[in-house]
């Protein structure tokens, strides 16, 4: 795959600019279990097992279509007969923020990067929490940083890898798809999604070094999956290191 001139850089959000730091197996429900007021009516386990594995099928099945963290609650509220002592809504704030959020290494000094070379960036991401406390996470996180905007699957009911996705960003910039540049961490939705929708470049974050063993999965969503265009970095600090294979011009994208 050859370097192209990019005139416009899209992320990923979830381990793409923040990353999570959890061990509790009931992450899904667990601040919905603490604010039951009915908590000896009902089992604690058979509500954290059936949302575990409700999500589970959900995030498998990738589906090009979000529900919303609302929705997902408002359901295991309604099954189980559960009284809160608090609104949906502030249960689902506080699942989001349980979850000790961070921002990826290097994102801020790779940010810098296509600031001085006056590239245009914005978050394109799959969601199903609320849309505003996903912004206020990005900039809580990532400060003194200006993103031309931050679109989520939640707000707009579609998601990657579905075109329609896709097509927000460079739309929004008012650059060419071409000229656009996506970055993520998953292959399926993010790499395989912005190549088929028509972007320039597609950047694969694996932080975890996947292989296409790994991703053998994805055949049954996309056919031809390994042979689609693409780079592939471990780190942001890789990415701003390997300079003129990503077609950068001294500490950024080159764009004359």
């Amino acid at each position: 795959m050859e370097p192209r001139k990019m005139k416009a850089v899209f992320f990923d959000c979830w381990s793409t600019l923040i990353t999570f730091h959890t061990e509790d197996e009931w992450w899904e429900t667990r601040a919905l279990i603490n604010h039951l007021s009915n908590k000896e009516d009902v089992s604690v386990e058979e509500i954290a097992s059936y949302g575990h594995s409700l999500m589970k099928k959900y995030y498998d099945a990738h589906l090009e279509f979000e529900i919303t963290a609302e929705q997902f609650i408002t359901l295991l509220v309604l099954r189980y007969h559960l009284k809160l002592d608090c609104s949906i809504q502030q249960v689902v704030k506080e699942i989001l923020h349980s979850l000790d959020p961070a921002p990826i290494k290097g994102i801020s000094s790779f940010l810098t990067v296509l600031e001085e070379n006056h590239i245009p960036y914005a978050c394109l991401s799959n969601t199903i929490y609320p849309q505003a406390e996903t912004e206020g996470l990005i900039k809580k996180l990532i400060p003194n940083h200006c993103f031309a905007f931050v679109i989520t699957s939640q707000e707009v009911g579609v998601k990657k890898p579905n075109p329609a996705f896709f097509d927000l960003g460079p739309l929004l910039l008012g650059v060419k798809k071409e000229e656009s540049c996506y970055i993520g961490d998953s292959y399926l939705q993010d790499i395989c999604g912005s190549y088929q929708d028509g972007y320039g470049l597609s950047i694969w974050l694996n932080e975890k070094k996947k292989t296409m063993e790994d991703l053998r999965f994805v055949a049954s969503f996309y056919q031809g999956y390994e042979k689609v265009p693409h780079y592939e970095v471990t780190s942001y600090g890789e990415l701003i290191q390997k300079g003129e294979s990503f077609g950068w011009k001294k500490n950024g994208f080159d764009r004359d």
